[in-house]
């Protein structure tokens, strides 16, 4: 008689579709921090402030990678669905990089970081933004097959890309490109990625038309996840990426530096746990009683508790060795410790929020975002008001942990709400 094949562990399954986002965001994450050793620090500010251009032109998506994970994970994700959901999120880097070129004059004579000419900062912003357009068409194919379990087809898109970035932007530097070897590496990385997902992930999804119910339910979908998703991650971007401009505006470009630094390397934890829990979307999708996902939170808590508190530990004291190298602004000890617990809190939140995501209930994340986003931007002009560094670093990380553990402690009836 032939044996049973054993079921698959969660641990086993998350690992399988997210090992190779780990590999590519760890390439990306590396990228950025390529340019603190061939730049001066004042040309970092400006590297650093075009690779958060890069973080948010790719994230503000309106959720359109999570939601054909959501779709591919119950087979309704069709050929011309996959084509909707690229063209809303390459939408948002062409629209905010036109919005950076236009903002950069005036900030940066305000921010006093017009060192660079203009002639030579406006290109950069726009080879990020055409580059991170492309690449979100690719990221749409990658989390669609992260949906349909193919991960190698994930694998393979989103390390290509990656791929190419580290060698582009690596051989822009060594040839003296300066700030430039940035733009020039994500406009080829976009370049790969957007080739990779329409030729292994486009022709892998169905052509057939679904019925007129489904078709229904997935524009609902659609509609509810550009909504809410899309102020979800408007507001995520504005407290996560924003404060490097903020701090900007301070005045104080080894600030700037230091910070940047040591927010890159204590986020490189959050980002392989993301890309790991990307997974719970589809768990999440297939869950249909509370019981079976209050057991799927429990589980995967279970493994971030054990790992989350080792790697922000060993961020942490990697930051603090890359900190070495500049001319601090704030002490290296206080600056690493407020930062690494405000992101150790806000990584314990990642589980309930992929599953809720999966379940087709985004909004709930808003329920901590929004008080969040609005402290930190009280933060930001308190800080720049008073052109205070460190104001802005404890009051942001201070802002990050206590509305983290707020949501972490109304998670489960945040769930239960869902079946209602």
């Amino acid at each position: 008689m032939p044996t049973k094949q054993r079921p698959e562990s969660l641990a086993i399954r998350l690992l399988q579709g997210g090992l190779p986002a780990i590999l590519a965001s760890g390439v990306a994450s590396l990228v950025p921090l390529l340019g603190s050793v061939y730049v001066s620090t004042t040309e970092y500010a400006i590297w650093a402030l075009g690779a958060t251009l890069s973080t948010i032109f790719i994230v503000f998506d309106f959720g359109s990678p999570s939601l054909a994970t959501k779709l591919a994970s119950t087979d309704q994700l069709t050929r011309s669905a996959s084509i909707k959901l690229s063209f809303i999120s390459l939408m948002p880097p062409l629209v905010l990089g036109i919005v950076a070129v236009v903002v950069w004059p005036w900030y940066g004579r305000q921010a006093g970081l017009d060192g660079l000419s203009d002639s030579t900062v406006l290109p950069l912003f726009i080879l990020i933004a055409v580059g991170c357009a492309l690449r979100s068409v690719g990221l749409v194919y990658a989390a669609s097959a992260l949906g349909s379990g193919s991960y190698v087809r994930r694998g393979l898109i989103l390390i290509g890309g990656a791929s190419v970035n580290l060698v582009s932007t690596l051989v822009c530097l060594t040839a003296g490109m300066g700030v430039q070897s940035l733009g020039y590496g994500v406009l080829s990385a976009g370049f790969v990625q957007a080739v990779l997902g329409l030729t292994l992930g486009y022709r892998m999804l169905p052509s057939t038309r679904l019925s007129r119910h489904v078709s229904r339910e997935v524009d609902r979908l659609i509609g509810l996840f550009l909504r809410s998703k899309g102020l979800v991650t408007l507001l995520g971007l504005g407290i996560t990426q924003l404060d490097r401009w903020a701090v900007g505006l301070i005045g104080n470009p080894h600030l700037l530096a230091q910070y940047d630094i040591a927010t890159r390397v204590l986020v490189m934890p959050k980002v392989a746990l993301v890309a790991i829990a990307a997974g719970l979307i589809a768990e999440g999708g297939r869950a249909k009683a509370h019981g079976h996902v209050s057991e799927l939170l429990r589980k995967s808590e279970l493994l971030l508790y054990v790992v989350s508190p080792i790697a922000t530990i060993a961020a942490g004291s990697f930051a603090i060795l890359m900190q070495m190298n500049l001319e601090p602004a704030m002490n290296i000890w206080i600056l690493t410790g407020v930062l690494s617990a405000a992101h150790l809190a806000n990584m314990m939140t990642i589980p309930s929020v992929y599953i809720l995501t999966g379940m087709g209930r985004p909004d709930f994340e808003l329920r901590y975002l929004i008080p969040l986003a609005s402290i930190t931007t009280a933060v930001y002009g308190a800080s720049i008001i008073l052109t205070n560094g460190q104001l802005f670093v404890v009051g942001w990380a201070v802002s990050m942990f206590g509305c983290s553990l707020f949501f972490l402690a109304k998670r489960k009836l945040f769930i239960k709400e869902s079946f209602k």
